[in-house]
């Protein structure tokens, strides 16, 4: 590429870098307002409810207490947001999704090899009444299924 031509991809691939950055950012700026207010909003809460003297109503101090526990799980559900989106979240979350993608990847895969081996095992009834081994798969004429014993429960 000559230098008189715009990088068009580094370019998008800037903007949208700062993008992330500034997003990032406000969500943070509304994550430590969000923890500020509840603070201030709970000291003049209980502040004011001690002046009054209704401290000793217990409803006073359960619709308190009640508050308080909303405030907090909104700035936790924030700052559980805030760690999912950080570089160590997303990191996380795709080494679990990978996991679990090549897990049942490996099971498909054992259960195709299981489907395999049960064709290699595949019974046929011979003419004199006898179970054979198929050994070609195509000339078989019926294939009967072993089931393997079932194992007693103790107590039975």
């Amino acid at each position: 590429m000559s230098q008189d031509q715009i990088d068009y991809r580094a370019v998008r691939r800037r903007v949208e870098e700062g993008v992330k950055r500034q997003k990032m950012g406000a969500r943070i700026v509304f994550f430590v307002v969000s923890l500020f207010m509840l603070i201030l909003f709970s000291l003049i809460g209980w502040g004011m409810a001690s002046a009054q003297g209704v401290l000793n109503n217990e409803d006073v101090v359960g619709a308190m207490v009640m508050l308080n526990m909303a405030g907090f799980m909104s700035v936790l559900f924030q700052f559980i947001s805030l760690t999912m989106d950080s570089k160590f979240g997303e990191a996380s979350i795709r080494e679990r999704l990978t996991a679990r993608e090549l897990g049942e990847e490996m099971l498909r895969m054992g259960m195709e090899d299981d489907v395999q081996q049960k064709q290699k095992r595949a019974m046929r009834l011979a003419e004199d009444g006898e179970l054979e081994e198929i050994v070609d798969e195509s000339a078989s004429d019926v294939i009967v299924d072993e089931e393997p014993p079932r194992r007693r429960r103790s107590g039975e």
